[in-house]
């Protein structure tokens, strides 16, 4: 089962240290696009590694009923 805000917390952390990356090649207004941008994908690729990670534990480790 996975944790909105874990997720959340690690996608915020994530779409920071990238546009600290790419933040030289933006203008200002820019950088908050690209920053809510980042983070949407972030949340979304993270919560698919999620759902995946845990399917692939249940395949594994089935329940006993």
């Amino acid at each position: 089962m996975q944790s909105q805000s874990l997720v959340s917390d690690h996608a915020m952390a994530l779409a920071k240290v990238i546009l600290e990356m790419i933040a030289p090649c933006l203008r200002p207004e820019e950088q908050r696009e690209a920053f809510r941008m980042i983070y949407e994908s972030t949340i979304a690729t993270l919560s698919s590694y999620e759902k995946l990670a845990d399917r692939m534990r249940r395949r594994v480790k089935p329940s006993l009923n």
